[in-house]
This record gives structure tokens, C-alpha cells and sequence, in this order.
């Protein structure tokens, strides 16, 4: 009766032990997928918006490494992992705009969204955030971990990438993507992102400490886009720009026309992106810290 037992401890045991043993590769390779040259001093984190927006590949010294659908609260992390490990580091540039506030971020983080999303982040998180994802799975854990291995062995998505080469801004588009991230189903605006916002104050803070200059990006959207956002969000996002002190980069003269978006209108098109790029490296990227 023992030895049958031992056998199925043993045999139930040995998932969760592969597990275990699989994510530990992950924990050991993520520290050299984090790892940067010595060269770089400045990063690029944020969203789809900052990822589409700014090609730097070519550039020395720097290196866009946000992701589609990343939230502040992920981007933390991330923050906290790099400059763990590349002490080069000197400044920061986060995409941050008013829908990094939108509480429809939640579902990228804990919600619908989230066994996609945060399988990419999960070597970058402390111990009891890790413990939280794998409770939230609940069922669907191989999947994640599946997920987790994915993205983090096999592919790594990010950097710029933009594949709109031929589009222009839609008003149809436009509204469907206001009402997506601003507005519940009844029509409703929706609540702030509390996470989002605190996790900003957290990344402040994290620059503040370790001596690195932080500058957000709000990447530019079409005017109609821009008219249509909710007051509110716009309120409460330049209160928190200035309750923290922040330096923040807006391009409001580039000459942008419908087909320097693509048909969202809160997300530049190739053609924008040369624009906003060429702008920023001439502008901006070589300021000095101040």
C-alpha cells in the first residue's frame, strides 16, 4: 500500500516538478534576454503606440524595447529588471498617454487578456505577482506556462514594428477605438486604471532613486481622435504630469497628415512614424540631462 502510494505522489508530483523546472530556465535565460550591451545608455518602454512610433534600431547608444499592449504596471517591472542589470543606463523614455489610465488596460493585466500578456513578463516579477498570475490561471495553468515558455524562449516581440504602410485615419475606426478604451458597454466612461497609475508613481520613483532621467512620450493621434477623448481623462492626466514633475514629450507642429495614422487614428502609420522618428532624434534624443 506504501510503495502504491509513494508511485502516485511520485507520478502526480513529476508535472508539477517539470513545471517548476521549465520556468527555472526561463528565470536563468531571462538574465541574459536582459542583459544589454555596454554601450546603451538610454532605453524605450511603453505600448503599441511607442513601439510603432519610433524606429531606432540603427541608432548607438540606445534601444526601443517596448511591447504591443504592455502596461505601466509590467513596464515596471521590466524597468526594475534592467536597470538591475545594465548599470549604463541613464535615461528613460516611457510612451504614456491617456489611455494608459483607461481601467480597459485591467484586462491586460488580470483579465481576459491577461494569460497572452503576462506570460511575457512573469521572469520580471517578484515572487508573490508570480504566485498571484499562477492563482488567477487556476485551470488553464499549463497553458500559461506554455505561454510563458513561448515568449520568452522562443519569441521576443519586441522593438518597433509597424506594418501600415498604406492607410490613413477612418472616423468609423476612430469612434469604435474611443468607445473601446474610454466607454462600458451602457456608454458609460469608464473608471481610471488605479494599477496603471500607481505603478507610474512607482516607476518615478524607481528613476528617482537609481538617478535616471525620465522623460514619457505621448505619441501623437489624429485630431478627431484627440477632440473625442473624454475630459476627464484628459484632466486627469495632466494632473498627474504635473503632480509628479514630469518631463513630458508632445509633438503638436509635425505635419501630420490622415495617412500618417492608421485608421484607429491613435496609432501612426510608417509614414508617421519616419516623421515622428526623424523629430524625435533631431530634437530630443541627444538632450542632455538636466
Amino acid at each position: 500500500m506504501r510503495k502504491f502510494v509513494a508511485n502516485t505522489a511520485l507520478f502526480i508530483s513529476m508535472p508539477v516538478l517539470a513545471m517548476f523546472f521549465l520556468l527555472l530556465v526561463v528565470e536563468i535565460e531571462s538574465q541574459y534576454q536582459y542583459r544589454l550591451d555596454a554601450d546603451v545608455e538610454i532605453v524605450v518602454l511603453g505600448d503599441s503606440h511607442i513601439q510603432s512610433a519610433l524606429d531606432i534600431a540603427h541608432l548607438e547608444h540606445c534601444i526601443n524595447l517596448s511591447i504591443n499592449a504592455e502596461s505601466t504596471y509590467f513596464s515596471y517591472y521590466r524597468l526594475k529588471k534592467l536597470l538591475a542589470l545594465n548599470p549604463n543606463i541613464r535615461r528613460v523614455y516611457l510612451g504614456f498617454g491617456c489611455h494608459n489610465i483607461s481601467s480597459y488596460y485591467e484586462d491586460f493585466i488580470q483579465g481576459p487578456y491577461s494569460e497572452n500578456i503576462a506570460s511575457r513578463y512573469f521572469p520580471t516579477l517578484p515572487i508573490r505577482e508570480k504566485i498571484s498570475f499562477l492563482k488567477f490561471s487556476g485551470a488553464r495553468i499549463p497553458f500559461f506556462v506554455k505561454d510563458i515558455l513561448k515568449y520568452n524562449l522562443l519569441e521576443r516581440n519586441y522593438g518597433y514594428h509597424n506594418r501600415f504602410d498604406s492607410s490613413e485615419a477612418e472616423i468609423t475606426m476612430m469612434d469604435e477605438r474611443l468607445t473601446a478604451q474610454y466607454y462600458d458597454e451602457e456608454g458609460k466612461v469608464l473608471d481610471f486604471s488605479g494599477r496603471n497609475i500607481e505603478y507610474l508613481k512607482k516607476f518615478v520613483e524607481l528613476c528617482q532613486e537609481k538617478e535616471i532621467q525620465l522623460i514619457l512620450i505621448d505619441t501623437p493621434t489624429h485630431s478627431y481622435y484627440f477632440s473625442k477623448i473624454p475630459q476627464v481623462y484628459q484632466l486627469k492626466y495632466d494632473q498627474l504630469i504635473q503632480s509628479s514633475g514630469l518631463k513630458r514629450l508632445v509633438f503638436p507642429d509635425l505635419p501630420l497628415s490622415d495617412d500618417c495614422f492608421i485608421p484607429d487614428g491613435d496609432h501612426l502609420s510608417v509614414k508617421g512614424s519616419k516623421i515622428l522618428t526623424q523629430h524625435f532624434i533631431e530634437k530630443f534624443l541627444l538632450l542632455e540631462p538636466k
